[in-house]
């Protein structure tokens, strides 16, 4: 079965790096690659997990939390390309691998039906962590990051209403946004995330599914 183009121009931001082109999925290999626009390049970004014993469903596929792949896996879920099945843990020293649903192959029945995945907070922290980093970055200009990219290099300030108390109050006013990917439908969490560089935005998202939308409240600083 070829590879299908199932997401176009993403942006899976990494702790260290952004990698930038189209996702592409196999069916049959249960397989993720991703191709450079520019030079046609391919990563894959998934293996196979069958020597370890674990064995991918229909639509299913493994990311690796190590190495040049640390990050990945939260990357995916925060673009909302994939979300987390479960945690594994292989070989003699416990690596961390990921079990993911691609979202593409996922039909209404089988998300209402499928059993929710046991909270990782740690995977959790990360995605939140790669949602906030897209809120800031330019997909214009991303990639391996240098320590003067303090935008999306260094920790930035974020937290609720209250932790910006000279917020005007028509500013600080916000909506409740749901997940739909969520069965049954799930409201979002939310967080106020500030940059001199881009201003104030709130950014919504599911601990499950990733960002799901972003608010600018104020424009930039300076």
């Amino acid at each position: 079965m070829p590879w299908t183009t199932i997401r176009e121009h993403a942006v899976l931001s990494l702790p260290d790096l952004d990698l930038v082109g189209d996702i592409k999925y196999d069916r049959r290999q249960h397989a993720l690659m991703l191709v450079d626009p520019t030079t046609g390049e391919e990563e894959v970004l998934t293996l196979s997990l069958l020597a370890s014993g674990f064995v991918a469903d229909p639509g299913q596929v493994f990311v690796k939390e190590w190495s040049e792949h640390t990050g990945l896996a939260a990357a995916l879920v925060a673009v909302q390309i994939c979300h987390r099945i479960e945690t594994v843990n292989i070989g003699p020293n416990g690596v961390t691998a990921y079990r993911l649903q691609v979202v593409d192959e996922v039909t209404g029945n089988d998300a209402s039906e499928a059993p929710r995945p046991r909270h990782d907070t740690a995977f959790d922290e990360q995605v939140v962590a790669a949602a906030m980093r897209l809120a800031l970055v330019d997909s214009s200009v991303v990639g391996e990051r240098t320590d003067e990219e303090s935008v999306v290099n260094e920790p930035v300030p974020h937290g609720n209403d209250d932790d910006f108390p000279d917020l005007p109050p028509k500013l600080g006013k916000w909506t409740l946004e749901t997940c739909s990917q969520c069965q049954p439908v799930q409201f979002c969490k939310s967080e106020l995330l500030f940059n001199p560089d881009v201003g104030l935005n709130r950014v919504y998202y599911c601990l499950d599914h990733g960002l799901v939308s972003i608010d600018k409240v104020l424009d930039q600083l300076r």
